[in-house]
């Protein structure tokens, strides 16, 4: 998964801090979700602090073991 350069784009915080509020609302940590999506535990973390940018494969894998549709991730105001 490529690094994000530079400051992170709207859309890598609206997705890092979707993930942490879903997750927080859960009372999981990272670990929870890192298990339920079947990827690493510092994927969650780089995704939470925007030090990576996921493939959608990834994002696809977030949803799914949060339970959530891709769109929650992603508010429109």
């Amino acid at each position: 998964m490529p690094r994000v350069p530079g400051p992170p784009t709207p859309a890598a915080r609206l997705l890092a801090d979707s993930v942490a509020h879903i997750r927080g609302e859960r009372g999981w940590t990272q670990e929870d979700v890192a298990f339920a999506a079947g990827i690493p535990t510092a994927t969650v973390s780089k995704i939470e602090r925007c030090v990576l940018s996921p493939t959608l494969r990834t994002i696809e894998k977030l949803a799914k073991g949060l339970d959530v549709p891709i769109g929650e991730f992603f508010p429109i105001d």
